[in-house]
C-alpha cells in the first residue's frame, strides 16, 4: 500500500478554507478589506509624515524671517559723522544705499549719494563722494509756519541804496567765515546786491548744497554766515526779502519734500517769515 504524504498547513485565521462553505465568501472579503486598510494606513501615514515635515520647515522659515526682521529693526544705521545740517553715513558708495535713504527719510532730510564729507564750514575738504543726509531746508510744514500768501519782493522795498566804496571785510563777528575769505572778499568787491547795502555771497558745499554769507559792504562786517540751501537763494538789491530754495529753481520730478523758506532782513538781522512746501531734487549718481 502506497501512502501519499499530505502536507497539512498550519491553522491560520488568514485561511478562509477552515471556515464552513457558507462563511468563506464573507471571510475573504473581510481579509481583503483588512489588507487594503493596512496599505492605506501605510500610505496615509507616509503622507502625514511628509506634511508634518513640510509644516515644520515652514514654521522654521517663518521664525527665521521674523528674527531677521527684528534684528534689522534693532540694528542702527552706521554714521560716520554728524554735523549741524548734515549726517555723513559712509564714503563706501558701493554698498546698498537703501538703509541710508530710509534713515534719512526718517530724519526728514534729503539723501545725497555724492555729498560732502567735511563739516559745512570747512574750506579744505577731500573731494570724495559720501552718502549723506542733508537736513538744512528739509523741514516739515506746520500750520503756524506756513505762508498765507507767498511774499513778494515789492512788499519789502528798500529805498536807500549804498553807492559808496566797499569796506574791507571784517571777520571778527564770524571767525569761522575767514576760511572762505577769498570767495567772500570777491563777492563783497562786486558791491551790494541785497537790502540796499548788503552783499549775499554764495559758494558750493557739495552736490545740491550751497553755503552763504551776508556782509555789510559799507562797514565790512560779516552779518550772517552758514545759511545753507539746496537750490540757491533769491534776493534783490532794493528789497529786504530773501528766499531760500526758490520754487523757480526746483525741478518738477522729485521724490522727497523740501521747503521754500522766506526771510526778511530787519534790524540788522535775517528774520524767518514763513515757508511753503516745495519739492526736493532727484539726486543722481
Amino acid at each position: 500500500v502506497r501512502q501519499e504524504a499530505t502536507a497539512v498547513k498550519p491553522w491560520s485565521f488568514t485561511h478562509a478554507s477552515i471556515f464552513p462553505s457558507p462563511w468563506r465568501g464573507g471571510v475573504r472579503f473581510y481579509l481583503r478589506f483588512v489588507s487594503m486598510m493596512k496599505k492605506a494606513a501605510i500610505v496615509y501615514g507616509t503622507i502625514a509624515i511628509i506634511l508634518i515635515a513640510l509644516l515644520g520647515a515652514l514654521a522654521s522659515q517663518v521664525k527665521f524671517i521674523k528674527t531677521r526682521q527684528s534684528l534689522s529693526q534693532t540694528v542702527k544705521t552706521p554714521i560716520l559723522h554728524e554735523f549741524p545740517g548734515r549726517v555723513v553715513y559712509t564714503t563706501d558708495t558701493i554698498v546698498d544705499r537703501a538703509p541710508f535713504e530710509k534713515d534719512c527719510r526718517a530724519r526728514g532730510g534729503v539723501f545725497n549719494p555724492c555729498g560732502r564729507l567735511c563739516p559745512p564750514a570747512a574750506e579744505v575738504c577731500a573731494e570724495v563722494c559720501a552718502y549723506t543726509c542733508e537736513l538744512s531746508g528739509a523741514k516739515t510744514i506746520s500750520l503756524p509756519d506756513q505762508c498765507d500768501q507767498e511774499p513778494q519782493f515789492e512788499k519789502y522795498t528798500v529805498l536807500e541804496i549804498y553807492q559808496g566804496k566797499t569796506a574791507a571785510v571784517d571777520f571778527s563777528s564770524y571767525p569761522e567765515a575767514e576760511q572762505f575769505r577769498t570767495v567772500i572778499r570777491t563777492g563783497v568787491s562786486k558791491g551790494p546786491n541785497f537790502a540796499g547795502h548788503y552783499a549775499v555771497i554764495e559758494w558750493g558745499c557739495g552736490t545740491s548744497c550751497q553755503n552763504h554769507a551776508i556782509v555789510d559792504v559799507e562797514s565790512g562786517k560779516v552779518i550772517e554766515f552758514g545759511l545753507q540751501s539746496f537750490y540757491g537763494v533769491a534776493h534783490k538789491l532794493n528789497s529786504s526779502l530773501l528766499i531760500v530754495n526758490p520754487a523757480v529753481n526746483l525741478p518738477e520730478d522729485s521724490e522727497q519734500a523740501i521747503t521754500t523758506d522766506f526771510y526778511v532782513w530787519q534790524d540788522n538781522n535775517l528774520n524767518f517769515s514763513c515757508r511753503l512746501p516745495g519739492t526736493a531734487p532727484r539726486m543722481l549718481l
